[in-house]
């Protein structure tokens, strides 16, 4: 019988892992060889580990449902894709294809924002969340993280979104896409 600490840990990691997994590698966005480059890993596992086990925690310490998760990865996708990446404000991001002239209306290309939100918000939070609870489901209405550590995270999450999008475009601000 594994005690709960130990239970706790291994879910957690779990989780930290398999959304950048789920995201990225299994999806397709990034091919095994880049998924597995030390630095991209890195970048990969910061964003989306970090951001899974928050919304996750959210869920948890408000006690709501999968319904509201999926709300909490609908903004999460915007903060990553919106607001770190901004995607949604490039014509010429190069994922875009003929959707980068296809869709847009004040300076947002909404079939692309629409179709980044709802992935996020299913591929990289609620997936996710859900296989790590089938697997530990001792863990279903359990917090994985201490407030310490939820704060910590969300410090790395918030720092690794300013670094990627001034690193990206070498500003952050919204204004200059609209």
């Amino acid at each position: 019988m594994e005690n709960r600490n130990s239970s706790v840990r291994k879910a957690s990691l779990f989780l930290f892992f398999i959304s950048p997994v789920t995201a990225e590698l299994l999806s397709g966005s990034t091919p095994p060889l880049q998924f597995f480059n030390p630095f991209v890993f890195t970048i990969l596992v910061a964003f989306y580990g970090c951001g899974v086990i928050i919304m996750r925690e959210l869920k948890v310490q408000w006690g709501k449902s999968y319904a509201s998760l999926l709300i909490l990865g609908m903004v999460y996708g915007i903060i990553e894709e919106g607001l770190a990446v901004k995607s949604f404000f490039d014509p010429n991001w190069v994922d875009l294809g003929i959707l980068g002239v296809y869709g847009r209306w004040i300076g947002i290309n909404w079939v692309w924002c629409v179709n980044l939100t709802l992935f996020h918000s299913v591929i990289s939070i609620v997936i996710p969340v859900a296989l790590t609870e089938m697997m530990y489901p001792n863990i279903r209405n359990m917090s994985l993280v201490s407030k310490r550590t939820l704060k910590i995270l969300v410090l790395v999450c918030l720092s690794f979104f300013v670094i990627i999008s001034v690193a990206l475009t070498g500003r952050m601000t919204l204004t200059s896409y609209l």
